[in-house]
């Protein structure tokens, strides 16, 4: 035999190979598409069954235009009330942020040993009056915000009886 019809028969060789290649692959790519279509098509299902059980729990339109309304009135001017003291809360903690550091940047403007002396018990006196009241805070307003989730939570249930 020649060279050339044994480099043709490797050619024509590789270019079988390369077509199986090239078919399993795209074989490959079917599956895939296959698998995200019937995971589209269950994820649509599950959705439809999610929405009937919502829309059958809520009953008639003017049903749910009284849970609107009621969450509206009750629910809403508390949370309001909740998330404010809680932003209180923050700014306190900011401003009494700043104040230390103002009070740690004077520990460098001491003249002497006994000033940075008084200006060092200044700063640790307030650093621990600060954590302390920090401290109190996020206790305080934690146990505030798990009362008011736990009377909304007995309301809620409450209403739904």
């Amino acid at each position: 035999m020649s060279q050339s019809s044994t480099e043709h028969r490797h050619k024509e060789h590789e270019a079988g190979a390369s077509q199986e290649t090239i078919n399993e692959v795209f074989h490959e790519s079917m599956r895939g598409y296959e698998k995200v279509l019937k995971t589209g098509v269950e994820l649509q299902e599950q959705s439809i069954r999610l929405w009937s059980d919502l829309l059958a729990k809520l009953g008639s339109p003017e049903q749910f235009q009284s849970k609107v309304a009621e969450l509206n009135a009750d629910f809403l001017p508390a949370f309001r009330k909740q998330l404010e003291e809680v932003l209180g809360a923050s700014n306190l903690v900011s401003n009494q942020s700043v104040a230390l550091l103002r009070k740690s940047t004077g520990l460098l403007e001491a003249t002497s040993i006994p000033d940075a002396q008084r200006r060092l018990q200044d700063y640790l006196e307030a650093l621990m009056g600060a954590t302390r009241v920090n401290v109190h805070l996020a206790l305080n307003t934690t146990a505030r915000l798990m009362n008011f989730w736990n009377e909304s939570a007995m309301q809620s249930a409450s209403s739904t009886k």
